[in-house]
């Protein structure tokens, strides 16, 4: 994500500020928010492991699933892995950003 461009959005006053000094705030940002990210992608691993062993559990045990169901459960596991991590990670950079640029 372009977080400068999101910061320049929300704080129309950083337009006029150096671009190093909008950098080095995103850069704090990520470097205060390392701990947490890094612990949000061990249980991202540890949740598609998990969810993996389940949807080939389902569709083993239940081979009557059509092709409608098992893309849906694939879709679904698709979504929960690579989609939702990446949000909240995001949310938990600008949520820090906004901390930085406050203080």
């Amino acid at each position: 994500m372009k977080y400068s461009k999101w910061l320049t959005e929300t704080y129309p006053q950083l337009e006029n500020v150096s671009d190093v000094r909008v950098q080095n705030y995103i850069k704090q940002a990520k470097d205060d928010t390392k701990k947490v990210r890094f612990v949000l992608g061990i249980f991202t691993l540890v949740l598609s492991a998990l969810m993996g062993y389940a949807i080939g559990y389902l569709i083993a045990r239940y081979s009557s699933f059509g092709m409608v169901e098992r893309f849906a459960a694939i879709l679904l596991y698709a979504l929960l892995i690579g989609f939702l991590p990446q949000k909240f990670e995001q949310r938990l950079v600008k949520n820090r950003i906004t901390q930085v640029v406050a203080s």
